[in-house]
């Protein structure tokens, strides 16, 4: 999928900065903004983590409020650890979104040419970056890859506060 110029441009509006590694737009709201955008694995020769990254204005700030109120803490500290089946989804998440990164990564760039080290970490970071996969660090990054393909954290956040009503 091309990116236009004008994509680019909105982009850059959106994040307050040029994008690095952007490779697709894989939501776009009703009036064609985007929304998440997929980044490439290897950002400036090193490993970034977030392989979905939520552009869009008004969600970001959206979920800034929700993420204000503590309630990663709330969600590690409490939720997570009263629902056994909430924590196992949010391992699996991790390890989807390990598995999608390693995919794209192999249509996309030579694995084989890749630092050892990086690699090990691409194989083993999960969303965020994070090792410990009962833990969540940032709840616009679980928002984004709920859009894309699914994930327990984003659609928990839209069950409880309705964010697809601002696409």
């Amino acid at each position: 999928m091309t990116i236009s110029n004008e994509d680019l441009n909105t982009i850059t509006q959106q994040l307050g900065r040029e994008p690095e590694g952007v490779q697709e737009i894989p939501i776009r709201g009703k009036d064609g903004r985007p929304v998440v955008i997929r980044v490439r694995s290897m950002v400036r020769g090193k490993p970034f983590p977030n392989l979905f990254w939520l552009t869009d204005p008004i969600l970001k700030k959206e979920i800034d409020k929700v993420e204000a109120t503590g309630l990663i803490k709330n969600l590690e500290n409490e939720i997570l650890k009263a629902d056994e089946d909430f924590k196992n989804r949010l391992i699996q998440d991790h390890i989807n979104y390990i598995e999608l990164r390693l995919k794209y990564m192999q249509e996309e760039e030579d694995l084989k040419d890749l630092r050892p080290e990086y690699l090990e970490a691409l194989k083993t970071k999960g969303i965020g970056g994070l090792s410990d996969y009962s833990r969540v660090r940032c709840l616009h990054m679980h928002f984004a890859h709920y859009l894309v393909s699914g994930n327990s954290v984003g659609e928990w956040l839209e069950n409880r506060f309705s964010l697809k009503e601002y696409l």
